[in-house]
């Protein structure tokens, strides 16, 4: 199921942190309900040659980012005061005595002393992955390793296979299973196939973490190597079958239903009945998001040798537990995972661990201690009147479009229309009544809450959608679009400063979570969005004459993003990047236009010595405020569909005639753009 969410990948935030003693000093040189950082401007850098750092680069030069973490800035920031929100309100829970059993505070209090207690879990060794391990060592065939995979697959121990349950795409109202590549260690594919000399030194650090854990688990040097380089040969065969990023970037590509015949004739040795029997489905038809995968696969099981399965089995198990197991494994996860392909230098503390555990494993329990705790209930209020505002403003553009027919137009104008929101938190929670969790077991409880979670997902097969379902939780410093329910999503923890504040100008809204807004409600129209329809089903509901004429604006779009550089000579990919590169550029125009519906729009009231329009491009500017080491940032090019924070403003504003005149650029600015070279989309 194809989701876009506006910052990164979910990892980014659960482990960033916050400079705190930094930001608070900032935060007290502002004058007072000033809302933006205007102490940090640099009058060096002309707004209208890179107007990133003209807000943000004095703080960017003497901000540095600490040992432990990967970022600092707007996303990180925030999302570390959601961290220590979060494991402030488990603490309390975890200090109840005689909490009522299956209560949220017993149980996210329980949870929480379980990953706390790091005497417990080193006294076990790696003995709770022993049983897993004589399972391996007794696998006779692929075929009973696929049975394996399977009985791993309801522990949460995910293997070879990608699986999961969700909407089906051409029948949006009804859930199916679905299964998708998986089975490598590295980031993505072409990890494996680059030669590079920065991919390479990764290729060896990876097989050298390879080795670090099977010497943990008893195996000599000598072997270890030998398993090390049969993992990552495995491994390469394995991402041989793969789609590349941008080909996962295809919804139509990436959407195959098959029934038993179909699948058995994709991939016989992978014995379909046996697979959806072992994952307890009852189906007669399923979707294949990569056939070309199962395909090389299908192959690869007949062609290599159980016994070099084995070892790739435990070392994938290893990786889905090194930070459930003792301090020398969650190392020897960190050296590689976070310090060679992240740029950390330090392990972030125990208690954040734990507390993104928490909230990815009892997000909903959680989250209402929080929302009861930390949620202002009149935000909800005013951010349904942003996004009413943000709707009448798309509006008004789909109308005016020059490129689009009547007919296709109708047709958009109905789906933006139909766009579902969810703000803050589910107005239904979720039920945990058969999920025990226990105060002494860490391990254990990953299995339990694994297995209630595939249970959970497997009751969905089949059925209809259940569209009051969230799938963040509220304390999530993120915000999304699902297509194929047609909704926006801002859960509570976002609806916070840089991005909302309740008490701020709309000039500072709008600019911050108003461009959010306009992000999201755009994704419904971008290259991907756009083939879904108001009822989230995958179909051509274009004009072929409009969609060629869209295409043509894609391709521009994909042409400027391409030639930014943000780290060494690496580029941005411009086609891996296009939907959120959309999604910015009509995002930020749309939130504008809204903007100037307001009261303070239509003024010439100057604060901080801002116009209105100036303070709405400072606060756009101001939430992609992002300083990443180069390690991290090397990799989310390669791999995120986002352009890094600099393009994020540099590539809308440069396209928008509006903060042209806010700022009296001109031609001998460097973010200039002939009128006819401008690229507008919405």
């Amino acid at each position: 199921m194809i989701k876009y969410s506006l910052l990164i990948l979910t990892i980014v935030l659960c482990f960033s942190c916050k400079n705190i003693e930094n930001q608070s000093n900032q935060k007290n040189k502002q004058p007072q309900n000033s809302f933006l950082d205007v102490q940090n401007i640099d009058t060096t850098i002309p707004p209208g040659d890179n107007f990133f750092k003209y807000i943000n680069q004095k703080w960017y030069d003497k901000t540095e980012i600490p040992g432990t973490e990967i970022g600092v800035g707007s996303f990180f920031d925030l999302n570390n005061k959601s961290l220590e929100d979060l494991y402030s309100i488990s603490k309390t829970a975890a200090a109840i005595p005689n909490a009522p059993k299956g209560s949220p505070e017993q149980m996210v209090g329980d949870l929480l002393t379980s990953i706390m207690d790091t005497n417990a879990i080193e006294s076990k060794g790696w003995t709770p992955l022993k049983a897993t391990f004589d399972q391996i060592d007794n696998l006779k065939s692929s075929k009973e390793m696929l049975q394996f995979i399977c009985d791993q697959n309801i522990d949460g121990n995910d293997l070879l296979i990608g699986f999961g349950v969700g909407e089906d795409e051409k029948n949006a109202s009804m859930n199916i299973a679905q299964f998708g590549q998986a089975g490598i260690g590295l980031p993505e594919r072409d990890y494996y196939f680059r030669s590079d000399p920065e991919t390479k030194s990764i290729q060896d650090a990876y097989k050298n973490y390879l080795k670090k854990i099977f010497s943990l688990i008893g195996v000599d040097s000598v072997q270890a190597s030998r398993d090390a380089n049969t993992v990552f040969t495995l491994e390469t065969n394995i991402a041989r079958g793969h789609f590349t990023n941008v080909q996962l970037r295809d919804p139509a590509r990436n959407y195959n239903k098959m029934g038993l015949s179909q699948l058995n004739k994709m991939s016989p040795g992978l014995e379909w009945s046996k697979i959806l029997k072992g994952l307890k489905l009852n189906t007669d038809s399923v979707v294949i998001g990569q056939p070309s995968f199962f395909a090389s696969l299908d192959k690869l099981l007949k062609s290599t040798p159980i016994d070099q399965w084995k070892p790739y089995l435990k070392a994938s198990t290893i990786n889905n537990s090194y930070n459930s197991l003792t301090k020398a494994f969650a190392n020897a996860g960190f050296e590689f995972f976070q310090k060679k392909l992240s740029g950390r230098s330090q392990p972030s503390p125990r208690w954040k661990y734990a507390t993104g555990v928490i909230d990815s494993r009892l997000g909903e329990l959680a989250g209402q201690l929080y929302v009861r705790k930390y949620f202002d209930q009149s935000a909800k209020d005013r951010m349904n009147t942003l996004i009413d505002n943000l709707i009448k403003s798309y509006e008004t553009h789909i109308k005016s479009l020059d490129w689009m027919s009547e007919s296709t137009k109708s047709k958009a104008l109905e789906k933006l229309h139909t766009i579902g929101r969810k703000i803050g938190f589910p107005d239904i929670w979720r039920s945990y009544d058969s999920l025990v969790i226990l105060k002494d077991n860490y391990f254990q409880n990953r299995i339990n809450t694994s297995r209630y979670e595939f249970y959970r997902a497997i009751h969905k097969v089949g059925k209809p959608v259940d569209k009051a379902e969230w799938d963040m939780t509220p304390s999530t410093v993120n915000a999304g679009y699902y297509p194929t329910k047609n909704q926006i999503v801002f859960p509570a923890g976002i609806l916070q400063p840089p991005f909302f504040d309740a008490r701020a100008d709309d000039a500072v809204n709008y600019g911050g979570i108003g461009a959010v807004i306009g992000h999201e409600l755009t994704h419904g129209f971008d290259d991907q969005g756009r083939q879904y329809d108001k009822d989230g089903n995958l179909t051509d509901w274009w004009a072929k004459e409009d969609a060629d004429k869209f295409n043509e604006i894609t391709k521009k779009i994909v042409a400027q993003y391409s030639m930014y550089v943000p780290v060494d000579t690496l580029h941005v990919n411009g086609e891996l990047t296009l939907g959120e590169n959309i999604a910015d550029i009509g995002g930020m125009a749309i939130a504008y236009d809204a903007f100037k519906l307001t009261d303070q729009s239509k003024s010439d009231k100057k604060i901080d010595g801002l116009s209105p329009d100036q303070r709405f491009f400072h606060s756009f500017a101001q939430i992609w405020r992002i300083k990443m080491r180069d390690e991290f940032s090397r990799q989310l090019v390669l791999t995120d569909v986002h352009s890094p924070s600099e393009f994020r403003v540099a590539g809308p504003l440069s396209n928008f005639t509006p903060f042209y005149q806010a700022y009296g650029l001109t031609e001998n600015n460097k973010m200039w753009k002939k009128q006819e070279d401008r690229i507008k989309i919405w």
